[in-house]
């Protein structure tokens, strides 16, 4: 395995930053394929970015002003399983038909 530093951000404009100082850096949130080509070569990036540790990436949180928001890192078992589920009496009701009827 080649040698790479890992970085792990608390904030998105901490990574963000750490993306502008060295262009070299690669993002990595938890999968396996970038580790796959740093063995085989293909890519050599000398700094690993892990998003993991972003405060909030993985939030999901429903409001029924803004709706449903979920973290760009939450992971289908975590939208699954979320308590973030609003009683129908929330919902927004549809002001017309979406489907026309033919006459």
């Amino acid at each position: 395995m080649r040698r790479f530093n890992i970085v792990e951000p608390r904030s998105i404009d901490d990574a963000c930053k750490i993306l502008a100082e060295d262009e070299d850096a690669k993002l990595i949130s938890g999968g396996t394929a970038l580790l796959i080509l740093i063995k085989h070569g293909i890519l050599l990036p000398q700094t690993l970015i892990n998003l993991k540790k972003i405060k909030g990436a993985t939030e999901i949180a429903y409001d029924p002003m803004n709706g449903l928001r979920v973290g760009g890192l939450a992971s289908i078992y975590d939208v699954e399983f979320a308590t973030w589920r609003p009683s129908p009496a929330t919902w927004p009701m549809p002001t017309r038909s979406p489907i026309r009827r033919r006459r």
